[in-house]
Formats: C-alpha cells, structure tokens, sequence
C-alpha cells in the first residue's frame, strides 16, 4: 500500500533518504528500547507469524514494521532522523485512512490496526503540533474501529 503514495512528486525523495540497513536495525533497537515497554503492541511471536500465505491482500507486515522504524527514528538523537520519520509517518497514516476509505476491511488486519496505534502515539510523542492534533482525531475513530471489529468478531 505505502509503495503508490510514493509515486507523487511531494514524496518521490524519501526511497532516496531511507537509511541502509544498520541504521534501521539500530531505529527497532531504539523502538525497542523506548517504546516497547510502554506500548507493548509488538512481542516476539507477532514475527513468527506470516501474513505471505494468506488469501487476504490487505494482511501487511510492511506497514507495521515501518512504524516501529518510525517510532525508533523518533528517539533516536539525529535531526535528520527525526525529520525522516515525521515524513514517512505521514505517509503511513495517509495509507491506513485512503485504504480505509477504499475498503474499510482493510482495518480488520491485525498488522494495519497494530500500525495506526503505533502511528497514532507517533504524533502524540512527536512534539509537533499538527500532528498532535491529527493524533487527538484519529484516537477516536482508532477506538470506534476497534469497538466495531470486537463487535462483529462476537457476533460471528
């Protein structure tokens, strides 16, 4: 899903920016380490389960595993860092809300929802003021999805 967003022009740098491969074992080191005891929504065996081999073209490990770099960006100590993750964590929330208006069972994937809990305590902690706001909006649309999908899980 992230993928087409990049084809516009206001996002064609970020492929350019993203950082090799040890720093972004070092950004889930940092999420880690961070955030992860306060939000634990991430636990190991989340990453032994495969979303590959299901029919659902909506289940996305991607997505999630970009937050958390996200979130990993956002206390890591490099400005550059930081600007990184404020672009592409608009990017993720972009995706989950026209994916959400495209298809509201894309929101019942358990990695997409993980991802706009994480996406949403990003802007809370960023200190950026539009993004608070977006968090303080997207926090009650986050709990009505979530009453609704325990909902129709109960009535199935």
């Amino acid at each position: 899903m992230l993928y087409k967003l990049l084809d516009r022009n206001e996002f064609m740098r970020i492929p350019h920016l993203f950082p090799p491969l040890e720093t972004i074992q070092s950004l889930f080191i940092a999420y880690r380490a961070a955030f992860l005891p306060l939000y634990p929504i991430a636990h190991t065996s989340m990453f032994s389960e495969s979303s590959w081999d299901t029919n659902n073209p909506y289940a996305d490990i991607g997505i999630f595993l970009t937050t958390a770099m996200v979130l990993g960006c956002l206390v890591t100590p490099v400005e550059e860092a930081r600007l990184f993750s404020t672009e592409l964590g608009y990017l993720i929330r972009l995706t989950i809300t026209e994916g959400a208006t495209q298809d509201e069972t894309r929101l019942t994937d358990k990695w997409v929802l993980s991802a706009w809990v994480m996406i949403t305590v990003f802007s809370a902690w960023s200190g950026i003021k539009r993004h608070m706001e977006m968090a303080e909006a997207y926090k009650g649309i986050l709990s009505a999805v979530c009453v609704l999908v325990s909902l129709a899980q109960e009535s199935c």
